[in-house]
């Protein structure tokens, strides 16, 4: 079409790309934090919490994997049946991700993976209800 407009912006908020980092940054250095926090005399039970540290890593792993639908998604030159097919791809890995922690294998979950053996992580234990 003969427009003078050759993309459409995409006015959107695109924060929680920042937060998702946040959050690996935040586990990064989680065993550090809980040190500096207990030297310090702050008292942070939720740390310590293991149906919360277990939440905290899904939420990073599969935060990461929103991010990385996103970026996708903000290609240049993408048409509406691209990212329709990208979309359609990631509906598909959400059936995969759902096997991969009703397993135990977490293969896509690295987080999960490095506490699993540590913890006992139930397909309950990753609801972030």
């Amino acid at each position: 079409m003969d427009s003078s407009y050759k993309d459409l912006p995409l006015h959107s908020a695109v924060r929680w790309l920042s937060c998702g980092k946040a959050l690996e940054w935040f586990v990064g250095c989680f065993d550090a934090i809980k040190a500096i926090l207990a030297e310090k005399g702050h008292d942070n039970p939720e740390l310590e919490d293991e149906k919360w540290v277990v939440k905290l890593m899904f939420l990073t792993d599969i935060t990461g994997h929103l991010n990385k639908l996103n970026l996708k998604l903000q290609g240049a030159g993408q048409t509406v049946l691209d990212m329709f097919d990208t979309w359609k791809a990631f509906v598909g890995k959400l059936a995969i991700f759902s096997d991969d922690v009703a397993t135990s294998t977490f293969r896509y979950f690295s987080h999960l993976r490095e506490l699993s053996p540590q913890h006992s992580i139930s397909m309950d234990a990753c609801s972030l209800s």
